[in-house]
C-alpha cells in the first residue's frame, strides 16, 4: 500500500542545460535545488518516480533538536529556523509546526541521560524540560498509565510527511527551476574528467554540477562512477488500523517508552528479538512497526541479518500487538511480508 502523498504537475520537457541538476526528488532534493534557485541558479530535478514518494513520504515527520548528539545539534536548531521561514517565504505549506515533542519512560537510566543532555542544551540556548512522574502521567494520559518520568522540548515540532517535499518543489517551481517525475538517472557523462552532463532515461542534461540526492539508491549509482559510498538499506513495517472513529482500545502491552509529537504518539517495547512502536494519529489511526534489534553492524556499515530463529519472535509479537484493534496478521517468513488480516 502507498503512503499518503500530495501529486504534482511537472513538466515532461527536459532542459537543454542547467547549471545544477539535482539526482533525487526527496526532502533533500528539493530544498537543495529551492536553495541553489533562490541564488540565481538554474536548476533542474531529476525524480525516477514522484516527488516525496519513498521515504520521505515514508516517515514520522519529526523536525527535533531533543537528544540530538552535540555535533549535529547547530544544524538541527538552524534546520528549524528554515522549516519555519519557508513558508513565509514562498507560501507554501509544508505542515511544520512547532507543537513540542514529548518522551516518557520509566528507566531511571533513560531519564539520567535525558537530564544530562537537558543541562547541556541550556549551554547552547536550546529550551527542553524534564518531567516528574505526576507530570509525565498527566501529558501521556492517552496510554492509560502512570510514568517515571519524561522529558519535553516545547520548540521541536513536526512536518507533513505527505505534503512538505511537494511543497518545496512548488516553491522551486515559481522560482524557475524545472522539476522532472518519472524520469531517472542513468548516468554522468564525463568530458576531459569533468562532468559534463547528467544522462536521464529521457535524455541528457548539460551541466557542469550534478548532487546526489538518491537516498537508498545513492550508492548503486555512484558505484558506476568509481565512488564508493557504504550505506545500508534496512526495510522496516507499518500497519495502519482504523478504528472508524471509536476510541482507541486499552493497550494490551506495557511499553518502555513513550515519544508524542502534538495528537501523534509513538510508544516502544522490547520484546526479545524485536522492538515494537505503535503510533496513534488523532484518536482514531494508530500504527505498528517492528524491528529486528539483534542486527549486527559490521564493516562499512551493513548490518547482518537476525538469524532466522528470530522471526517466529518478532512474528509473534506482531500479532500480540494488533488484537486489541480486533486484527491479527498473517506472516509470510520474515515481518517485512507481513498481510493485515480482517
Amino acid at each position: 500500500m502507498p503512503s499518503p502523498l500530495t501529486h504534482i504537475e511537472t513538466s515532461a520537457s527536459l532542459p537543454d542545460a542547467a547549471d545544477a541538476v539535482i539526482i533525487g526528488g526527496g526532502i533533500i532534493g528539493v530544498f537543495t535545488a529551492y536553495y541553489l534557485a533562490k541564488r540565481g541558479m538554474k536548476v533542474a530535478v531529476v525524480e525516477k518516480g514522484r516527488v516525496g514518494a519513498e521515504q520521505s513520504s515514508r516517515n514520522w515527520g519529526w523536525c527535533r533538536q531533543q537528544n540530538r548528539d552535540a555535533r549535529e545539534l547547530p544544524m538541527a536548531t538552524k534546520s528549524l529556523d528554515l522549516w519555519e521561514r519557508f513558508a513565509a517565504e514562498t507560501g507554501e505549506n509544508t505542515g511544520f509546526r512547532r507543537c513540542g515533542l514529548l518522551y516518557l519512560s520509566d528507566s531511571e537510566e533513560e531519564l539520567a541521560g535525558w537530564a544530562r543532555w537537558r543541562d547541556f542544551a541550556r549551554t547552547v540556548g536550546v529550551t527542553t524540560h524534564m518531567l516528574n512522574a505526576d507530570e509525565a502521567s498527566e501529558r501521556g494520559r492517552v496510554t492509560r498509565r502512570r510514568w517515571r518520568g519524561g522529558v519535553f522540548s516545547p520548540s521541536d515540532g513536526i512536518a507533513d510527511p505527505a505534503n512538505a517535499a511537494p511543497a518545496v518543489a512548488r516553491a522551486l517551481l515559481k522560482l524557475g527551476g524545472t522539476v522532472h517525475q518519472g524520469c531517472a538517472a542513468r548516468g554522468l557523462e564525463i568530458a576531459g574528467g569533468e562532468i559534463a552532463g547528467v544522462v536521464t532515461e529521457k535524455g541528457t542534461i548539460r551541466t557542469r554540477v550534478a548532487i546526489m540526492a538518491g537516498g537508498a539508491w545513492a550508492s548503486s549509482f555512484c558505484r558506476q562512477v568509481a565512488v564508493r559510498f557504504p550505506q545500508a538499506s534496512v526495510r522496516q513495517s507499518i500497519l495502519s488500523v482504523a478504528t472508524n472513529g471509536k476510541a482507541l482500545p486499552e493497550f494490551r502491552f506495557n511499553p518502555g517508552m513513550v515519544a508524542s509529537v502534538e495528537n501523534n504518539w509513538y510508544l516502544e517495547e522490547h520484546r526479545w528479538a524485536a522492538i515494537a512502536r505503535m503510533t496513534i494519529r488523532g484518536n482514531r489511526v494508530a500504527r505498528l512497526e517492528i524491528l529486528p534489534v539483534t542486527m549486527d553492524v559490521q564493516r562499512d556499515g551493513f548490518p547482518a541479518l537476525p538469524s532466522e530463529s528470530d522471526a517466529a519472535t518478532i512474528n509473534a509479537a506482531m500479532t500480540t500487538l494488533s488484537k486489541p484493534f480486533g486484527t491479527t496478521l498473517r506472516t509470510n517468513g520474515w515481518y517485512t511480508e507481513a498481510t493485515l488480516v480482517t
